[in-house]
């Protein structure tokens, strides 16, 4: 894919996924930041770095970066927390490497990578990890059905962010416990509960808290954020 094949592939899972504003800023800079390396993939940041142009907290941007890791449009080796220990960044679905890298890559896997897992793994240990898997996911899954919808959304970034943090819900009544004080803190508005949350997240705190007196929601993106928002606005109403 080029430049142009990859801002077409993000609006198109954009319909499914509907990224917030925050997910596609993040996406954008790390196209923005390829582009500006001539498409060296993978290429390297440090997190502080996008944190500083986005004028992102660091939980936000990096709760953003998991999730287009998860869509499939990117991957990511993370660094440390010094401004010096780089992450590593894959911008995925770029089919061409930059003419700088040396002609010395192998082509192909080097002949001394063993074909196949050694015979001293158990048979079962796939099954084993698929059941694991199974039984996660369903961990996971929370029954939405009792919950208005225009707050599925609202909730779904909620519940990615306590995924991040593995302290998602226990069982569906504590998800719904979950749920009717979102309802009750945001008076049944969906616009103060996208506030609320989006605060929380933004924070790193544990829970959510009701929107005090004269709080007003900040913005914190920068122009590039901006006309990237419009884009989206642009399209909802064609």
């Amino acid at each position: 894919m080029n430049y142009i094949d990859l801002i077409n592939q993000f609006w198109e899972l954009n319909k499914e996924h509907f990224f917030n504003s925050n997910e596609i800023a993040v996406y954008f800079a790390l196209l923005n930041k390829a582009n500006s390396f001539f498409w060296k993939n993978p290429f390297k940041q440090p997190t502080k770095i996008f944190t500083s142009e986005l004028v992102m907290s660091e939980p936000t941007f990096k709760r953003c970066r998991n999730r287009l890791k998860q869509i499939g449009l990117i991957d990511f080796n993370s660094g440390g927390k010094n401004i010096r220990d780089f992450t590593e960044y894959y911008i995925l679905g770029v089919n061409h490497l930059p003419p700088s890298v040396p002609p010395s890559v192998p082509p192909s896997v080097p002949p001394s990578v063993p074909p196949s897992v050694p015979p001293s793994v158990p048979p079962n240990n796939k099954d084993k990890d698929k059941d694991k898997d199974k039984e996660k996911r369903k961990k996971e899954n929370f029954d939405f059905s009792n919950i208005d919808s225009k707050f599925h959304l609202i909730i779904n970034d909620w519940l990615e962010y306590k995924k991040l943090r593995r302290e998602l819900p226990k069982n569906q009544k504590s998800f719904e416990t979950m749920c009717n004080k979102l309802l009750r803190d945001s008076n049944g508005n969906t616009e103060t509960a996208k506030i609320i949350i989006e605060n929380s997240i933004g924070n790193n705190y544990q829970g959510f808290f009701p929107i005090k007196n004269g709080f007003q929601k900040q913005n914190n993106t920068q122009d590039t954020m901006q006309s990237v928002i419009n884009i989206i606005n642009r399209r909802n109403n064609e």
